[in-house]
C-alpha cells in the first residue's frame, strides 16, 4: 500500500465509501441500500473540499449521521468453519442456522429515501401474484 503525501491525502476525489460500504456492495453505494451510508463524518467536507455534495456517502452534518448497523451474528463463525469448533464464549458470530440473523440496518432507511428521490418518488415493491 502506497503512502500518500499531504497533497494526495487531501484530494477531493478520495472521498470514497467507508470500509465495507459501497465497495463491498459491488460499488453501487446508497442506491442499493448500503448500510454504512453516512455513518461517519466526511473529513473532506470538514476541510471544505468535498466535491460530492449531496451524493457523498459520508455525513456533512451531525443530523445526517446514521447509527452503525448491528452486525451481531449476521455471519457464520470462521473459526467454526475452519476448525469445526469455536470455544470463544464471547464470539460475535453465528454458530448454527438458528443463531444467524439479518443485520439491523438503520442506514438503509436513508439510502432507500435517497433512491426514491433519484427515481422520482417511485418505491420498489414486490408485486402480488395474480388472483
Amino acid at each position: 500500500e502506497a503512502v500518500l503525501g499531504a497533497e494526495e491525502a487531501l484530494a477531493p476525489q478520495a472521498c470514497l465509501s467507508p470500509p465495507g460500504g459501497a465497495a463491498a456492495a459491488g460499488g453501487q453505494g446508497a442506491a442499493t441500500g448500503d448500510i454504512f451510508v453516512k455513518t461517519k463524518m466526511c473529513k473532506f467536507h470538514l476541510l471544505g473540499i468535498c466535491t460530492k455534495g449531496a451524493g457523498c456517502q459520508f455525513a456533512h452534518a451531525k443530523d445526517e449521521m446514521n447509527p452503525l448497523p448491528d452486525l451481531y451474528r449476521t455471519k457464520l463463525c470462521k473459526t467454526l468453519i475452519n476448525t469445526g469448533v469455536c470455544t470463544n464464549s464471547m464470539c460475535k458470530y453465528a454458530h448454527n442456522r438458528e443463531e444467524l440473523r439479518s443485520a439491523g440496518m438503520p442506514g438503509l432507511r436513508a439510502a432507500r429515501q435517497q433512491q426514491r428521490q433519484q427515481q422520482g418518488g417511485q418505491a420498489h415493491t414486490a408485486q402480488a401474484p395474480p388472483t
